[in-house]
């Protein structure tokens, strides 16, 4: 029995070997049984709680399968059939597109190590592409095997024309490389391939079909999604890195994947290149040089470029030169924003100059002395801003709220009526006295208590271009997310999924909600707004949204004017919501077909 039990063990170790499944198994077991469940049943949040708990097992349980599929379970391995059958419709599809001489492309391969069964697969997905004019030009680095010279050479007799090899082994950097090859390219697009990866046989198909539908391709990058594949071959699931669906300039404040890119060549010689003096950021200083000479960028959605490895690639990006790309960029764009490190190593913070306009203060209240009071305080220690605090009494008991609140110098509008959110916070815009005067509007609600700068943080971008609404983060009182920027995300046919950003994480396990960015929406539990647009986009709508997703519903409104919701991590505040909040009338306003509604009428 004592053999077998020994023998067990041995096969466990061997299996787990280097795996964080156990390791996490443990972790979550031990310390997060504790803090999650005895913690949920003292604050009688169970549901919330234990839903957290389960969460981070399934995380755990998902890098086992990871490492498995790292071993090469062929159970999920993609057959080799489905990618010859998909060779072949990429090349016959590409055949039938209207001749253009303008698509002509360049694969770019730098070879810096010998691993001649990665580089091989490599090298084979590059020439099936099934472009029509294609080159392929590798870069070697280093002297290459027999092996790799085989390679090449059998590659070259079957793909005749096609492939180009130099020798660049006196160059030791790699942007070196990659701009030497592109200086001896024909094309007039190039893809950078770096010698383990793999190329999806249809990734220049889609490229071209997404440049065929602008009238000037000559300035358009198109860039893809990422997945990930094992050292053996295999897809790796759930691996998908999926790229900015927009990239907003200037508002640039995070490193990214190089990979997947396809540059027009022209405006690559333009821009002379990759700046290896900038090395681990030479990308980005790229990307922003293009932008400054006009390019348009296009994600297309689809994983057609493949690295090799479970995850992102874990090159060290600096945060110094990031930064210092992000100043000089700044210069070229005429903008004066000040520039210091992020929360990630991979992020960066801008300063613009805070407006010094004077800002309103709509606080809706009923009741709840103490938390009013508190949001009030908070307010009244605000730096650097100008604020003239409007409450608005919506059938409070107690008198003595607005009274203290009116002793403190703000002025208080008394509705009774009943609660429509929506309609008390338009009262307040248009009632108000202090307010008259105010360009800037901050909605907030009652049960919130800011940091001493988080209003200065909102009111520095609230003047940028195309920003219309600003949001803030919020967390529980004990600590965990409760906003960090909201995606609106459809669920089938009848509900709209109204997620908050990476909610009920706790600062460290935060990474979306950690940098400045756009957002679907912001919660108007503390959200800022120019008045003017406010008004000319009809304010909160109080027949649709009443109650919940009025800002939902404002957002959707000033997309419409082509302004966005911007989101900053660096304005911060406790929200002092139940997270077993309830609300049982909510099903309407939360309807897909009443957001597809509201989306496609006009503004008045």
């Amino acid at each position: 029995m004592s053999k077998t039990i020994s023998k067990f063990y041995q096969i466990k170790k061997k299996i787990f070997k280097g795996c964080r499944f156990v390791e996490d198994l443990i972790i979550h077991f031990a310390k997060d049984f504790s803090t999650y469940f005895i913690r949920a049943f003292k604050a009688r949040l169970f549901f919330s709680y234990s839903y957290h708990f389960l969460r981070s097992l399934i995380d755990s349980l998902n890098h086992f399968r990871i490492y498995l599929y790292e071993k090469g379970i062929e159970y999920f391995h993609i057959k080799e059939n489905q990618i010859k059958k998909l060779k072949t419709t990429a090349k016959g599809l590409h055949s039938l597109l209207p001749y253009n001489e303008i698509f002509t492309y360049s694969i770019l391969i730098p070879v810096q190590s010998s691993k001649e069964k990665l580089f091989k697969e490599t090298l084979e997905s590059a020439v099936h592409q099934s472009a029509p004019h294609l080159e392929i030009i590798i870069g070697l680095m280093i002297p290459p095997t027999k092996q790799m010279e085989t390679i090449i050479h059998d590659l070259s007799l079957k793909h005749e024309g096609i492939i180009k090899t130099l020798n660049i082994s006196h160059l030791q950097n790699k942007g070196s490389a990659i701009n030497k090859l592109a200086q001896e390219s024909k094309g007039n697009y190039l893809l950078v391939l770096d010698q383990e990866d793999w190329l999806r046989p249809d990734c220049l198909l889609r490229f071209e079909q997404m440049l065929r539908i602008y009238p000037k391709p000559e300035n358009l990058i198109v860039y893809c999604n990422l997945n990930a594949l094992s050292q053996v071959g295999y897809f790796i699931p759930n691996s998908e890195i999926k790229q900015p669906s927009e990239l907003h300039f200037p508002y640039f404040f995070k490193t990214m994947i190089e990979k997947g890119f396809l540059f027009p060549s022209a405006l690559w010689k333009k821009c002379q290149g990759l700046n290896c003096d900038l090395e681990g950021c030479e990308w980005e200083d790229l990307l922003l040089k293009m932008h400054c000479e006009g390019a348009s960028f296009q994600p297309l959605p689809l994983a057609l470029y493949s690295i090799r490895g479970a995850n992102a690639p874990k090159k060290e990006k600096n945060q110094d030169t990031f930064i210092k790309v992000l100043k000089k960029y700044s210069i070229q764009k005429k903008l004066k924003w000040e520039w210091t490190a992020g929360y990630h190593p991979h992020t960066a913070r801008a300063h613009p100059a805070i407006s010094q306009a004077a800002i309103q203060v709509v606080i809706p209240f009923k009741d709840q002395k103490q938390l009013t009071l508190a949001c009030v305080h908070s307010l009244l220690n605000q730096k650097d801003v100008k604020l003239r605090i409007t409450a608005i009494d919506n059938g409070s008991q107690d008198r003595s709220i607005g009274q203290e609140i009116e002793s403190l110098g703000g002025e208080v509008i008394r509705v009774d009526e009943p609660f429509n959110y929506s309609r008390i916070n338009n009262l307040a815009v248009k009632m108000s006295k202090k307010g008259q005067d105010c360009p800037l509007i901050l909605f907030i609600n009652n049960d919130v208590e800011l940091e001493h700068d988080a209003v200065a943080e909102m009111a520095r971008w609230i003047e940028q271009p195309t920003i219309g609404m600003v949001g803030c983060r919020l967390h529980y009182p004990d600590g965990r997310l409760q906003h960090g920027g909201v995606a609106l995300i459809p669920n089938g046919k009848s509900i709209m999924r109204w997620d908050h950003v990476e909610k009920l994480r706790t600062f460290e396990e935060m990474n979306l909600t950690k940098s400045l960015g756009f957002f679907d929406a912001v919660t108007a539990a503390c959200m800022m707004i120019k008045k003017e647009i406010f008004l000319d986009v009809g304010g909160f709508d109080e027949i649709w949204t009443p109650i919940g997703y009025s800002d939902t519903h404002l957002a959707t409104k000033l997309k419409k004017k082509g302004l966005k919701c911007f989101y900053t991590p660096y304005a911060v505040g406790i929200h002092h919501e139940s997270v077993s909040r309830q609300t049982a009338i909510e099903d309407f306003e939360s309807s897909q077909w009443l957001h597809d509604l509201l989306m496609n009428r006009p503004l008045a």
